[in-house]
């Protein structure tokens, strides 16, 4: 999936400022065309039955268009320092009730490859925290949703580095890994993939035993899943097996597994849809929640059941840097 047009949700405050940050990578790095959109509430019902307070409506306008030349300065303050530019950048306002909803129907409406957000307010500095807006867009947005850690603008990230998806082999795996082996040939990054294996605390000798003997196994399954899964990735063809690499991380919790893993300031977190969610939405299972909750990079979460387009390229070579 080669992202072609890259929606940027917009609030005049720091969130903003993070999704604006990250969307300019991500549409800079395939030179796809960035829109930036403010949603504001639809208007309020009059007594007149139909009719809605002009008024008001005039005024969400001017507060949007005002939030939009906000963001345009954002936007031109940021370009000179950037080694890729998007293909061109666009300003909208879109009313709707929920801006999450609003952000899913405009994206989906328009032809979208994928929304940008920052997260929620009250959050540490350099992790993600679901707000309404992200809560609506991950359970049931139709394209790729990416979330941007909180202070992510004021990190100075100049590039993507490397895409690492979470891999884990259950039903629908295989699709979610081509499409993401697809983003990461299209914008020029090599590909990890990670496998978490998490074993909760125990105490006493003969648990703890028997818990480092289940680790034990489970990465040995989890190597011979992740060559398996890296065959499959070569094979789709969209990225050359030689810009692919594979980890296993263990731990307790989510939050220690991904603790032990090395990661680039450019690095972008992709994780699968939950098996529960409907098909061709995005939907946020148990594990996703969890590794939102303790991811230091962006994350993106692809919708269930998509499949990468197959577009019969001769490979690239070496990624770009």
């Amino acid at each position: 999936m080669r992202p072609g047009h890259v929606v940027a949700g917009y609030e005049p405050n720091a969130r903003g400022a993070d999704a604006l940050a990250l969307a300019l990578l991500l549409a800079g790095r395939s030179g796809a065309r960035l829109t930036v959109v403010n949603v504001p509430p639809t208007g309020w019902p009059t007594h007149t039955k139909g009719a809605v307070d002009a008024e008001w409506v005039a005024y969400l306008r001017e507060q949007s268009g005002a939030a939009l030349d906000n963001a345009r300065a954002i936007i031109e303050s940021l370009l000179p320092v950037r080694p890729h530019e998007p293909g061109r950048v666009d300003y909208e306002v879109h009313f709707h009730r929920g801006s999450g909803h609003g952000l899913a129907d405009f994206a989906s409406g328009r032809g979208a490859d994928a929304v940008v957000i920052g997260s929620a307010p009250g959050g540490r500095k350099g992790r993600l925290r679901m707000g309404s807006t992200a809560d609506q867009l991950l359970h049931g947005a139709p394209v790729p949703v990416v979330m941007a850690p909180s202070g992510f603008a004021a990190q100075e990230v100049r590039r993507l580095e490397r895409l690492t998806f979470s891999y884990l082999r259950q039903e629908g795996a295989d699709r979610a890994l081509a499409l993401a082996a697809s983003m990461a040939e299209s914008m020029e990054l090599p590909l990890r993939l990670v496998t978490l294996l998490i074993g909760g605390s125990v105490s006493g000798t003969r648990a703890t035993e028997l818990r480092t003997e289940m680790l034990r196994k489970l990465s040995i399954e989890a190597d011979e899943d992740l060559r398996a899964a890296v065959a499959s990735a070569a094979a789709a063809p969209h990225l050359d097996p030689a810009y692919v690499s594979t980890e296993t991380a263990t731990g307790t919790s989510v939050a220690a597994a991904l603790g032990r893993i090395e990661w680039y300031q450019g690095d972008l977190l992709v994780c699968a849809s939950g098996r529960s969610g409907p098909l061709r939405r995005v939907f946020l299972g148990d594990t996703n929640i969890d590794i939102l909750r303790a991811a230091i990079v962006p994350v993106a979460v692809l919708p269930r059941g998509v499949a990468a387009p197959d577009p019969r390229r001769p490979r690239r070579g070496a990624p770009a840097q």
